[in-house]
């Protein structure tokens, strides 16, 4: 199982999105200038991943050959 999130950084005054994928033993963070498809392939880890993946509703993560699961903090938002 595994999770995966992005979030908005400012660096040198420029918007970058850090993109994590952890594990329970492992996490990776892949700064891009894109949220999405594009920046999620770069990153390219979930290519090769096959267990299960939580994430937020978003399309890009859905494109991928794994199980899907959605976390439930976004569920609650929605409902609010």
């Amino acid at each position: 199982m595994a999770h995966s999130d992005e979030t908005g950084r400012r660096v040198n005054g420029n918007l970058y999105w850090l993109h994590v994928l952890g594990t329970d033993q492992l996490t990776a963070y892949f700064p891009h200038l894109k949220r999405g498809a594009e920046a999620l392939d770069a990153f390219g880890l979930l290519t090769l991943f096959a267990g299960v993946l939580v994430h937020d509703h978003g399309s890009a993560y859905q494109r991928y050959q794994c199980w899907h699961a959605f976390c439930n903090a976004y569920h609650l938002r929605e409902l609010s």
